[in-house]
């Protein structure tokens, strides 16, 4: 009969095989001993259990020891070493590092000590070549070479990497001063042993190290941003400093231009867009500054250079338009000119009168006049800026009751000249000031004396062309009279030579006169061939050419080689115009003469030189220029304007020059 299990004190739950032991997992009955044998063997199991434990940590531990043994070889490889002087300057010091070393050129490797050098200088400087190092430098310099020479290692600190755009120091242990102060004392340790004990340092080596025990004696770091790092392979240039303005008005960022044009007292409600303009009054006043004058002068430029630290020249900057590169080097085509017309010189005004009889170019600002009357009521003049886009109004100046039959700029761009037929009197108005000077005229001269003049190239004389020959001259600094030349013949244009020194002209009867205005006399005539009455004459910029208009319309063009001939042959006869020639002006460079009449419409023509033959694209039937009354172009050729019998200021643009 089966016997069920009851559990005792000696019946013992075991779950698993246990060797010696039959049965599967479940309960089994044993005594005292066999339980006792149960445990010894669970013991034993744990501690085999915990030793293999033990031996897998162990062997964890050994290869960790390994690795790093490992990596400490290898840093101690690739380790940074510094000279024990030097503060910024690292080399490796491994050996392969050491053998690139070359004592032949140090300079260029690692590990270069600056301040050995300095003082090897300072040595030779004093002694000579064959000069030693006193006392413990030479014993010290000599240590390094031998170092250097036998491949020995030197003391290696702990440092930061060199940094060529920072300044990094060394932290190194159990150091007591900083590297400048060593230097320092090495300098000074130099000194005596050179001059003595009561040696003074040597220009800005004293005033460095007295900062230096400045900063050490207040504990202050010194200011490392204007200092170059110790790296002989990069170049740090110092910083500049930009300029300010002396002087700031703060209520300039408040005024606005209606609030100026509120305070005035003339003519309210009649100022248009200025009594609601928001704009800044300030700006408004340097756009206007900027058209009439140019950009800022000189003596106010913040960042203006001193004389000599540039060859350049300001020529284009003191205008007020697009600047434009240098003229062309290319001789100019013959046949066919290539232009572009432009708006109106006067597009934006047309206040000038029904006739315009000057179109000016300014010599140095980028600024055009127009001036012109209509009938003997008023006479205007204008300035305008001369971009050939917009062509902005700059200023206008009414003169009532005196018709304008002529007008030109002054040498220094800084004032202009107006001149009537109906009075005895002069105007001369200051662009600056913005003023108008009314000069009176001797009682003995006519009031047709002052209709027409020309201003010398080098801005000393003005020359009214009166009648009856009389050639009024004036001095322009002082405005006043200087003396009057005669000729025989009345006349009618005038033209100076390139330097101012010789005067042509040329009138009634056919002749040209030259004058010689050092002397103010006559000193030369001749006839103009078939000419009865000279009505223009130009002389070209060279003084190469003298051109001749005669009433016929034809222009002769005289070589200047020739002219001191009593008969000379001209080179060319020009014969296109068939009515007398009105206006007649060569381009700054002498490739284009261009001459017109004012008695036909379109009776204009442009003429190529040296070959001296007409373009024949120029003015084109597609545009109408009326009657044509004067012509000009720029200083540098690159715009060419024409006034005409209905108030227009025609500009064109040429193309082949390309500066204004």
């Amino acid at each position: 009969m089966a016997q069920l299990p009851v559990h005792s004190p000696h019946t013992l739950s075991v779950h698993g095989s246990i060797p010696g032991m039959s049965g599967s997992s479940g309960l089994w009955y044993c005594n005292a001993d066999e339980e006792n044998q149960v445990t010894n063997i669970q013991k034993k199991m744990n501690s085999k259990r915990n030793s293999l434990i033990r031996s897998k940590k162990g062997t964890k531990r050994k290869q960790n020891n390994v690795q790093q043994k490992k990596m400490k070889k290898v840093s101690k490889r690739k380790g940074f070493t510094i000279d024990t002087r030097s503060s910024s300057v690292v080399s490796m010091s491994g050996k392969q590092s050491q053998k690139n070393i070359s004592v032949t050129n140090k300079r260029h490797a690692l590990g270069y000590d600056s301040l050995e050098e300095r003082e090897r200088s300072l040595a030779t400087d004093l002694f000579g070549e064959d000069a030693e190092l006193p006392g413990s430098l030479s014993q010290e310099v000599s240590s390094q070479d031998v170092s250097a020479a036998t491949g020995t290692k030197r003391k290696t600190l702990e440092m930061i990497p060199d940094d060529p755009f920072d300044i990094h120091e060394p932290v190194m242990k159990n150091r007591k001063k900083p590297a400048w102060v060593d230097d320092e004392e090495r300098i000074r340790s130099l000194a005596t042993d050179l001059f003595g004990e009561d040696a003074a340092l040597p220009g800005s080596l004293s005033q460095e190290v007295s900062s230096q025990d400045v900063c050490a004696a207040t504990g202050t770091k010194r200011d490392t941003s204007e200092m170059i790092p110790d790296d002989p392979f990069d170049v740090h240039e110092p910083v500049k400093k930009n300029r300010k303005p002396a002087w700031v008005d703060d209520d300039d960022e408040t005024i606005r231009v209606k609030d100026v044009v509120a305070s005035m007292t003339k003519a309210r409600g009649k100022r248009g867009i200025r009594e609601n303009s928001d704009v800044l009054y300030e700006m408004k006043l340097k756009e206007k500054f900027s058209q009439v004058i140019g950009s800022t002068p000189e003596w106010a430029e913040l960042g203006q250079k001193k004389k000599g630290d540039s060859d350049d020249e300001d020529e284009m900057a003191r205008s007020t338009g697009n600047y434009l590169s240098g003229a062309s080097s290319v001789n100019l085509p013959k046949i066919w000119l290539e232009y572009k017309k432009l708006p109106h010189l006067n597009s934006s005004s047309r206040s000038e009168g029904a006739i315009i009889k000057a179109v000016e170019f300014n010599p140095h600002f980028q600024v055009g006049l127009v001036a012109g009357f209509s009938g003997s009521v008023i006479g205007a003049a204008t300035l305008f800026q001369v971009d050939g886009v917009h062509n902005f109004k700059i200023q206008s100046v009414k003169f009532p009751k005196f018709p304008i039959k002529c007008a030109k700029f002054m040498q220094d761009g800084k004032q202009f000249i107006v001149g009537s037929n109906l009075h005895n009197h002069f105007y001369v108005y200051d662009m600056e000031a913005a003023k108008e000077m009314k000069i009176h005229c001797s009682k003995m001269e006519e009031k047709r004396s002052l209709k027409s003049f020309v201003v010398s190239p080098d801005g000393k004389l003005l020359v009214f062309l009166g009648t009856k020959g009389h050639l009024h001259i004036y001095d322009t600094t002082t405005l006043s009279h200087i003396n009057t030349l005669y000729s025989p013949e009345d006349l009618t244009s005038a033209a100076f030579s390139e330097n101012g020194s010789k005067m042509y002209t040329n009138g009634s009867g056919g002749d040209v006169f030259i004058w010689d205005m050092n002397s103010l006399a006559c000193v030369h005539r001749f006839i103009d061939d078939g000419c009865i009455d000279g009505t223009s004459i130009a002389v070209s910029p060279g003084n190469q050419y003298l051109a001749c208009g005669s009433s016929s319309g034809v222009v002769n063009v005289y070589d200047m080689a020739s002219v001191s001939n009593k008969t000379p042959c001209p080179v060319k006869i020009l014969d296109k115009l068939v009515t007398p020639v009105s206006a007649l002006t060569f381009n700054s460079s002498t490739e284009i003469l261009a001459m017109a009449s004012e008695y036909l419409d379109n009776a204009v023509k442009l003429v190529h030189f040296p070959s001296m033959t007409y373009f024949n694209n120029f003015p084109g039937r597609q545009y109408s220029m009326r009657r044509v009354q004067i012509l000009n172009f720029s200083p540098k050729s690159g715009f060419l304007a024409a006034g005409n019998n209905i108030g227009g200021a025609f500009l064109y643009r040429l193309k082949h020059f390309s500066s204004y």
